[in-house]
């Protein structure tokens, strides 16, 4: 009896450890997965970031510290599932909710958090977890609802909590640049929790908040703060930061002396060793910007030299190259910095601002190369010289082939052929024969033999020429080397409708960047006299101080308003308003608003009345007269595809695949079937069903289809962002906005997203909103013709100012279409499936259509048979017909890159051909088969 005993105390005894110790190795992953995380963070702090950097340049966690919060979630997941009456479920649901966060897996950590809330609430972790799935919101962007929380938190939890989220509230407000809000979210924690445990914190960012907000009244008071800092008992990490913006803020008060004295006494204080090379750093950045390089150099060169291999000496190499760069305009010195980074600490965020820098310095040379070759081709379909191409220094134009043969070099082809010249011509060149000035001032009217001088005056010269002036504006910090590319555009094209955007944009650098007011003076007063009806000729009067006039846009805009209203009322009637729009079109030749009218009457004409005379005239009239547009441009493209022979290009590679395709071999790939079950293979799977869902129109099967990938794999923006637009299209807004936010949360660079949210808040009537997403357009897809639109009529939007609802409204931007088919970059396969043999289906009797088409969807298995065939679309009693004709169909299987077969997932057009069978339709024959020969 004594035995049974003992044995029944083992056994629950050991029952009772099994969840214990399960929790335990849940707590154990997790304390690992933190350490790993600190430890990046220590040796990447985000806030040794340089000036105006963003989280992308952040060196993202080592893959480690997911997979450790990926096992600690997965052992308290078991806690969860196989002991759910044991006293650590609370405990589990917390540290499993806190490991999603942390994997970025925001909705699946809301729902831990919120059951924990839900199911346990007089649980020590209640408020923790409304803190953090607060987190969660913002991290989603849902701000009000983040926000909210923090704010019942404040005014319900205990104080170390209710702190915590006082500071989140200023931390939000900070992120969004609202640094008056942040400042006063700041104090009223303080204020509410003065002896908050991370009281040091909140003085901190409440001494960053007033520096922020570049305001000379608030810098004593930043310092004061920071001071304050310093008497409240901060870790040796605040205690830096506070006597390091302390130096900060006095450089800002005009203390230089002040400022350098702090700085110097942090590099002899011991306790600050670890942290010398950020200091070094920043002295250094103090001298560049006082334009003492040598006394800068010498700082970086010293953080090279004391700390070789480190992330602050590659941030050392990064700074010595720009300052090469951008101070001495020594390009190729530059770049030997620049590449150098990456060998010096890979990964490090010195490393990777450099590879970015790198990409512009690729992109300056190859656009530089293409005006030159452009020049080049201009001058040979003349016989002239190549005019010079701006460059910077150790930039070298691609040298021209020295063994061309003489026909080749003076326009001509194989056996005298003359030579094609893209998009260049005679009208191309321009002739600048007359008082063009070399670098060194003298006269290159002549050239070789009394050859004149030409250079391009192609549109796409034109775009490069902009570009290359913005890239050295924007990314490289070479103001004069812009401001000569611009000056390059207006010698270039003088009749050009972008001359006032290249004249504002000088005067914008001088003011902006160079701080010289009286530079930008002359520029101004140019737009005024030479571009009065323009846009920037009135932004320019704005800055002078003087009245603005009506521009030409803003009356072509309110005349189109007019004739819109006439089209809209009966669009048939084309003589109605067709007329007006041409004459429109001939009063503001070359605007965005006269190709508008052209366009639109193309389309009238194309659409209404099939007049394809009427259509070609205008669609040429838009290459000639508004090509600088992007209408023209459209104009241009339909153009080239006409003549580049689209259509048979798609043929004659469908021919070199197996020929045209014959009746019923019509097929497309959907997804390749897992060979387990791999959650992302699944999720893949998934997507792929949900994309041919979506292209045929059949909404609720692609929601059901996007919802069952994203269940299988959170981290899919793509699935979030088109499952986003069905939830739009549904009239679900609310629903749409979160799915759209969650989109950037994995993918801050989808435009679709931002377009699609830029919508939303113009159509909610949210300005403010609307306009802070047309911000990020302009800076994130600034080549989209829609934005440099929006660009051109409105100037002032470069600089940040708002426009009025009206205004965003007009603009009528829409999301660029985003392609719901798969590429070959979606499906990595060497061979994609193909029919082999077509098996004709039996045609049910008695039927008197023509024709029409069953769409199945077949799983091709390894040796290319149908495995299984399901309908997608189509009607008995046809759908069977089609079922039974798809299992007697072959395929070539489907290889992957290693060459093995694999069961892919197919859609294929059964079609059935009735008026061509009526005469046999009592007859009951198999199916017939179609060999591929046939």
């Amino acid at each position: 009896m004594r035995l049974y005993v003992l044995i029944a105390l083992v056994f629950f005894g050991t029952s009772g450890c099994v969840y214990f110790n399960t929790f335990y190795n849940a707590q154990k992953y997790y304390r690992q997965a933190e350490k790993a995380r600190h430890a990046h963070e220590e040796l990447h702090a985000s806030w040794e970031l340089e000036d105006g950097a963003t989280e992308d340049y952040q060196v993202p966690r080592p893959q480690n510290a997911d997979q450790l919060y990926d096992q600690a979630a997965r052992k308290a997941s078991r806690v969860l599932e196989r002991y759910k009456e044991s006293e650590l479920v609370d405990d589990a649901m917390f540290l499993l909710g806190r490991s999603f966060y942390w994997r970025a897996e925001y909705l699946r950590a809301v729902q831990a958090f919120r059951d924990l809330e839900t199911n346990f609430p007089d649980s020590e972790y209640f408020n923790r977890a409304r803190y953090w799935r607060a987190l969660c919101m913002e991290k989603q962007r849902i701000d009000s609802e983040a926000q909210q929380l923090y704010r019942t938190l404040v005014e319900e939890a205990e104080e170390e909590m209710a702190a915590r989220a006082g500071w989140r509230l200023g931390e939000m407000a900070f992120a969004n640049e609202d640094y008056v809000a942040a400042a006063q979210e700041y104090r009223s924690a303080l204020d509410a929790f003065p002896d908050a445990p991370i009281r040091a914190a909140l003085l901190l960012r409440l001494g960053s908040s007033l520096l922020a907000l570049e305001d000379s009244t608030h810098y004593e008071e930043a310092v004061d703060t920071f001071f304050e800092v310093l008497r409240a008992d901060p870790d040796r990490d605040q205690e830096y930061r506070a006597r390091l913006n302390i130096g900060r803020a006095l450089s800002m008060l005009g203390d230089v002396e002040g400022s350098l004295d702090t700085y110097d006494a942090l590099l002899k204080d011991g306790d600050f060793r670890a942290y010398e090379g950020r200091t070094r750093l920043l002295i250094g950045q103090h001298y560049q910007v006082d334009r003492d390089e040598e006394r800068a150099l010498a700082q970086y060169e010293k953080v090279r030299d004391d700390f070789p291999q480190s992330p602050a000496s590659a941030m050392a190499l990064y700074r010595t190259g720009l300052l090469y760069l951008q101070e001495r305009g020594d390009t190729r010195l530059a770049r030997e910095y620049f590449e150098e980074t990456n060998q010096e600490k890979a990964g490090s965020q010195g490393a990777r601002l450099a590879q970015v820098m790198l990409g512009h310095l690729t992109r300056l040379e190859s656009l530089q190369g293409s005006v030159h070759r452009a020049d080049s081709l201009a001058a040979d379909s003349l016989g002239a010289i190549a005019g010079p191409v701006l460059r910077v220094e150790g930039w070298q134009p691609p040298e021209r082939e020295e063994d061309e043969d003489e026909g080749s070099k003076n326009g001509g082809g194989e056996d005298g052929e003359e030579a094609s010249v893209d998009r260049q011509s005679e009208d191309d060149a321009v002739d600048v024969d007359d008082q063009i000035m070399d670098e060194e001032g003298e006269e290159r009217g002549g050239g070789e033999a009394g050859k004149e001088v030409v250079v391009s005056h192609s549109l796409e010269v034109l775009d490069n020429l902009f570009t290359i002036a913005e890239v050295y504006r924007d990314f490289v910090g070479q103001p004069d080397s812009s401001i000569a590319y611009y000056e390059e555009v207006i010698r270039r094209f003088p009749s050009s409708e972008q001359l006032p955007r290249a004249v504002y944009s000088i005067a914008w650098i001088h003011r902006q960047l160079l701080r010289d007011e009286e530079g930008a003076k002359p520029y101004l007063e140019q737009l005024v006299r030479d571009f009065s009806t323009s846009a920037h000729a009135n932004q320019a009067r704005l800055l002078l101080g003087r009245e603005l006039l009506t521009t030409d846009a803003e009356r072509a805009a309110a005349e189109f308003a007019e004739i819109e209203t006439l089209r809209m009322t009966n669009p048939n009637a084309l003589e109605d308003y067709v007329p007006l729009l041409d004459s429109l079109a001939a009063r503001y030749t070359g605007s965005p608003i006269g190709a508008k009218a052209v366009y639109l009457s193309a389309v009238a004409y194309d659409d209404l009345r099939g007049d394809t005379l009427q259509v070609e005239q205008r669609y040429r009239r838009l290459e000639e007269e508004f090509a600088e547009t992007r209408y023209g441009d459209l104009a241009l493209q339909r153009r080239a595809a006409q003549s580049d022979g689209s259509v048979a290009k798609l043929e004659r590679s469908l021919k070199a695949v197996g020929g045209v395709l014959k009746p019923g071999e019509e097929m497309a790939l959907l997804a390749l079937e897992p060979d387990t079950l791999d959650s992302a293979s699944l999720s893949r799977k998934y997507m792929g069903f949900a994309l041919r869902a979506d292209r045929r129109g059949d909404k609720s099967s692609a929601r059901s289809y996007y919802e069952r990938s994203l269940e299988e794999q959170l981290r899919n923006p793509r699935a979030l962002y088109l499952l986003g637009n069905i939830s739009w299209d549904e009239g679900f807004f609310s629903e749409a906005t979160e799915l759209y936010r969650q989109t950037l949360s994995f993918d801050p660079n989808n435009l679709q997203a931002h377009y699609r949210l830029f919508a939303i808040h113009i159509a909610e009537a949210e300005e403010d909103s609307a306009n802070s997403y047309l911000q990020q357009l302009l800076r994130r897809d600034a080549a989209n013709p829609q934005i440099r639109y929006a660009r051109d009529q409105y100037p002032a939007i470069v600089e940040g100012e708002a426009l009025e609802l009206d205004q965003l409204e007009e603009l009528a931007i829409v999301p660029p279409e985003i392609d719901l088919n798969l590429g070959k970059q979606d499906i990595a396969l060497s061979d994609w499936p193909l029919v082999r043999r077509v098996v004709r289906p039996q045609t049910p009797p008695g039927m008197s259509v023509d024709s029409l088409e069953v769409l199945v969807d077949v799983l091709v298995d390894k040796a290319g048979r149908a495995e299984l065939v399901e309908v997608f679309r189509g009607d008995e009693p046809f759908a069977q017909a089609a079922v039974n004709a798809a299992y007697e169909y072959e395929f070539y299987p489907a290889l992957r890159n290693d060459g093995n077969q694999i069961k892919v997932w197919v859609e294929l057009v059964i079609p059935f051909f009735l008026r061509e069978l009526a005469a046999d339709t009592t007859a009951a024959s198999a199916p017939t088969t179609i060999d591929e020969g046939t």
